[in-house]
């Protein structure tokens, strides 16, 4: 589900099972279940106990789906997804699937979905989120109308990815705190290039030539584009948890490129922290096969300035 495609929605749905749903009179909402010879009842959604009236086997409507004898005795296939609702957020797998089957679908367990197939809340800030939650820039794709077949559930889908916020475990999204500067130091050759990339787009450039004996000082601005793809590489997970893995890069003989990312500190009402929160040396991660796609996304959008 989590891709980096595109800006904004692009949604143009794409029925997987509309025919399926229309036979089976689900469209609506609930509709009647579809019992197979083993006596396996595939989950019907419902919003009370009158959508489960044409289900045999005295079904009542219970976390949003119809369940009967069959539903809850040890050998049921599994429980529904999102059988326990999702709050103010909403269920990636909605309708009729599995919790194993959506889980296969959506990728539960992860900084966008959490175990019961649920789409983690949205966000504005850390502020928003438990304290061992982040407010995390991720992409999302839409999936509607679910239905059991087999093993398997299948959806209706919107083609395009949208860009959301939402509360994610710090171990699947990283350190929390708002990122205050972001630094990548490059040496070569006992030349230098330092670039401190600030949140408004500002960019600081410091050039020192060894040789010479000479630093040039110059500003820039990031691009309106390359500013978002900055902000929501920062705020995404993958470059806060690489930065924090013990892992380091393999060495390089001539080059260095070294990451600090100066972030907000929680513990101190919000103030800039005077050292990195994280600081990497990012220059053996950059080439196959060692290439570690976070720190290749930064470098390379770095190097334009």
């Amino acid at each position: 589900m989590m891709m980096k495609t595109g800006r904004a929605a692009m949604w143009a749905n794409r029925t997987v099972c509309g025919a399926l749903l229309l036979v089976l009179g689900l469209a609506g909402g609930c509709g009647k279940a579809e019992s197979t010879e083993s006596g396996e009842t595939h989950f019907v959604t419902c919003e009370s106990d009158a959508d489960c009236s044409d289900v045999a086997g005295a079904h009542t409507c219970s976390g949003g789906v119809c369940r009967g004898p069959a539903n809850d005795s040890e050998t049921s296939v599994d429980t529904p997804a999102c059988s326990s609702g999702c709050g103010a957020s909403e269920c990636a797998a909605p309708g009729a699937c599995t919790l194993a089957a959506a889980c296969k679908l959506v990728d539960c367990g992860t900084a966008l979905v959490d175990d019961d197939a649920c789409v983690r809340p949205s966000c504005e800030s850390d502020a928003d989120c438990a304290n061992d939650e982040r407010c995390t820039a991720l992409w999302s794709g839409k999936h509607e109308q679910c239905v059991q077949r087999g093993d398997s559930c299948e959806c209706s889908i919107g083609l395009g990815l949208y860009p959301v916020n939402l509360c994610s475990p710090v171990s699947l999204a990283g350190m929390r705190g708002q990122w205050q500067k972001l630094v990548v130091t490059e040496e070569v050759l006992g030349d230098s290039t330092v670039r401190t990339f600030y949140p408004d787009g500002s960019i600081t450039i410091e050039q020192r030539s060894l040789e010479a004996d000479v630093t040039v000082r110059s500003t820039a601005q990031l691009s309106a584009e390359d500013l978002d793809d900055l902000t929501r590489q920062v705020n995404g997970p993958f470059l806060r948890l690489e930065l924090a893995n013990p892992t380091p890069c393999p060495t390089t003989k001539a080059r260095d490129d070294i990451v600090d990312l100066y972030l907000s500190d929680a513990s101190a009402n919000g103030s800039a922290m005077d050292t990195p929160a994280l600081s990497k040396n990012v220059a053996g991660c950059l080439n196959p096969p060692d290439d570690v796609i976070p720190f290749s996304n930064l470098i390379g959008l770095a190097s334009k300035y």
